[in-house]
């Protein structure tokens, strides 16, 4: 599973399953400079945990990316409209 970053296909963490509902993702300097990323050091940076809705479906996650805000952020899952055929 790849976590993708700034909509850059080539922009990217491989994860790997942590516990539970947790992923995560090695750190390595040379390959994050490789792919203009800025390495970050902040706890909690390098993964992420799966949160599902009342039906059993991955809806949002959860990524401690910014030291300001230690309890992390939620994003949540939108519909991809891009892939929806126009109607005419």
């Amino acid at each position: 599973m790849r976590l993708g970053v700034q909509g850059l296909p080539k922009t990217y963490h491989t994860l790997k399953h942590y516990h539970y509902d947790v992923f995560a993702w090695a750190c390595d300097h040379d390959d994050e400079t490789r792919m203009a990323m800025y390495p970050n050091w902040a706890p909690g940076y390098h993964n992420v945990s799966f949160g599902s809705d009342d039906q059993g479906v991955i809806a949002r996650l959860k990524w401690g990316y910014d030291k300001a805000v230690p309890a992390g952020e939620v994003f949540y899952k939108q519909l991809n409209t891009a892939m929806t055929p126009n109607k005419i």
